[in-house]
């Protein structure tokens, strides 16, 4: 994110503007340290931004405020301490004459409420929901090169580990050595813990990597990604370790096919909820619709899960310039599992794949 120009960060900032005037809001606290990142430029791991009577605030201890007054944009650093940040809320807010202030509710503890009501005493508190985060669903060009060059090297790992995974090698093994890999990329790190689930195991859409032995004929499901100047890949491929079997090969295939449909089905002005059911309704048609058990993906880009959600109940509608997750998984218990998943960037007539790894089914 430093190599973003100071003018996107003060866009994002008179767009919050904006959001705040429609809300009613006349200052604003921010606590989600990615959305203080996302405003400001400025990564910390403790701080607050204030927006009030036109003015941002970037409230720092003696960590970072050097730092922040040469990187942070658009905003006045403030130096505090754990215990006096509350005070200086206050002291800004009585400074512009201000008495209401809106918060993030999900980003703020039951504690931290009740510590800011207490020192806050006098002040109106409103709780608020999405005022930042429907900023970051629509991403900036910058953002997505950001995200496709963290795809990229994505995609390298994905080559690297072709080269490791055999029967005999364990879960484990293949994880440390795909972890390794990413992160002599010079990654920021990784984007989640890797997945690497073979056998019966790729049953578990979420399987923490074992000390299982890869066996013959195994399918092998891996889940990964880095995260490079902030913003995050995320890919998964499953591939076969030896020869599968009739069955395995039916299941794979089925999902090759509905996440083949459902990428190439996705476009501005469609609805989440329906891009999911393009998906289940390929999986039906084969026969393994109700081995899919979770929604359709996700979105990304400064957190590897974010708004929006594509699922069945979601209520969002794409819109060009989303960075959004394509995802369908069979998972049959006792037999095995598969999934296989783009990072996407949605364009004005569809969507564009960020990830490039083949989707055939590998036999290694």
């Amino acid at each position: 994110m430093a190599a973003f120009p100071k003018e996107i960060f003060l866009a994002r900032q008179k767009k919050l503007a904006s959001a705040m005037k429609r809300g009613g809001f006349e200052a604003f606290l921010v606590t989600s340290l990615v959305n203080v990142r996302y405003l400001g430029g400025f990564k910390c791991s403790y701080g607050r931004m204030l927006f009030a009577g036109g003015q941002g605030y970037l409230l720092l201890d003696s960590r970072y405020t050097a730092a922040a007054r040469r990187a942070a944009a658009g905003v006045e650093v403030v130096e505090i301490t754990a215990s006096t940040i509350d005070d200086k809320v206050r002291e800004i807010l009585q400074s512009h004459k201000l008495r209401r202030l809106a918060f993030e509710k999900s980003a703020v503890t039951h504690a931290e409420f009740l510590d800011l009501r207490a020192k806050l005493r006098g002040i109106t508190l409103l709780p608020s929901e999405g005022l930042v985060e429907d900023l970051r669903i629509i991403k900036h060009e910058k953002e997505v090169a950001a995200i496709h060059r963290a795809c990229r090297l994505g995609d390298r790992a994905f080559k690297h580990i072709l080269g490791v995974i055999r029967p005999g090698i364990t879960e484990r093994q293949v994880s440390a050595a795909l972890d390794s890999f990413m992160m002599s990329l010079e990654v920021d790190g990784l984007a989640f813990e890797s997945i690497v689930a073979s056998g019966p195991r790729g049953a578990f859409p979420h399987a923490v990597p074992s000390s299982r032995k890869i066996q013959n004929g195994d399918l092998v499901t891996l889940d990964f990604g880095v995260c490079l100047d902030g913003y995050n890949s995320d890919m998964t491929r499953t591939v076969a370790a030896g020869k599968p079997g009739g069955r395995t090969v039916q299941l794979y295939r089925a999902v090759q096919r509905a996440q083949a449909e459902a990428l190439a089905a996705a476009r501005p002005g469609m609805r989440a909820s329906d891009l999911d059911a393009v998906a289940r309704a390929a999986l039906d048609k084969d026969g393994f619709g109700k081995y899919f058990t979770h929604g359709l993906g996700h979105g990304v880009g400064l957190e590897v899960h974010e708004a929006p959600r594509i699922g069945a109940f979601s209520k969002a509608v794409l819109k060009k310039g989303m960075i959004i997750t394509v995802e369908p998984g069979v998972y049959v218990e006792g037999l095995t599992g598969a999934r296989i998943e783009d990072t996407a960037v949605v364009t004005a007539d569809g969507a564009q794949a960020l990830t490039h790894s083949p989707k055939k089914l590998i036999t290694l």
